[in-house]
């Protein structure tokens, strides 16, 4: 399922390479070089707050916390921002203009920015809300001028059933023995990856979950989970400039 989400980035990109000079690349968010791209000190801007909401000044503990991972790739700080401003002030032409021409949306054949900006526009896609959650969930990269968020999409979950993986998003979550406020905890979790026992109720305020770690059975709020397979965002850098290749969900 990466390799081919590699594969729609890589064919999207042949169109998308140009990119307008006000694409907000360019503005004052560069770390330092010699400290890479990442957070160096406390968040000048909004969209600065966004992405390291949940990573500075440090990540949370667990295996699928959101990390600062895309430190070496030149740029893609400030193209973090730029989206993450773009995204909390609305604004469709500021967001469309960092993302490539024949940017993949679906995997029935849905792609290109002017489908994008339907979506945006559209409440039943629900997209700036969805998207103001993706972009704090750190940036993971696997490969130079490659990055994709959440920074966990792209983590070893090792014999894990992708399609039931869930996220545990947040730290010292309780898994309860029954499914109701008040229950007795099994144990606490924190963003670690469980799998669900059955199919997901997303009308039910609790989900039955299996923690991968240690086999351990009890029941989380859905509140506190993200399947594996939600919304991710991919993008890549060419020519100097990033542009979001992919913004998809599902397998």
């Amino acid at each position: 399922m990466r390799y081919l989400l590699q594969i729609i980035c890589a064919a999207a990109l042949l169109s998308s390479c140009s990119a307008s000079s006000d694409d907000g690349q360019q503005a004052g968010h560069q770390a330092p070089s010699d400290a890479g791209e990442g957070p160096v000190a406390p968040p000048k801007s909004p969209g600065e707050a966004l992405v390291t909401r949940l990573t500075w000044p440090k990540p949370p503990k667990g295996d699928f916390a959101p990390q600062e991972d895309c430190r070496s790739l030149e740029g893609s700080y400030a193209f973090r921002i730029a989206l993450a401003d773009a995204v909390l002030a609305r604004d469709t032409d500021r967001f469309a203009a960092l993302v490539g021409d024949d940017v993949a949306l679906d995997f029935g054949g849905g792609a290109g920015k002017a489908e994008l900006v339907r979506r945006l526009n559209d409440k039943v896609f629900a997209m700036w809300d969805r998207l103001e959650a993706l972009l704090a969930l750190g940036c993971g990269s696997d490969r130079a001028d490659y990055l994709v968020i959440p920074s966990f999409f792209i983590r070893d979950i090792g014999a894990s059933d992708s399609f039931k993986a869930m996220v545990v998003t947040g730290s010292d979550v309780p898994l309860l023995e029954l499914a109701e406020q008040g229950a007795k905890p099994v144990r606490t979790l924190s963003w670690e990856l469980v799998e669900l026992v059955r199919s997901l109720k997303p009308g039910k305020p609790y989900q039955l979950v299996t923690a991968s770690a240690d086999g351990e059975t009890g029941y989380v709020a859905t509140s506190s989970l993200r399947s594996l397979l939600d919304y991710r965002l991919l993008a890549e850098r060419r020519e100097g400039k990033w542009k979001v290749t992919a913004l998809i969900a599902g397998d």
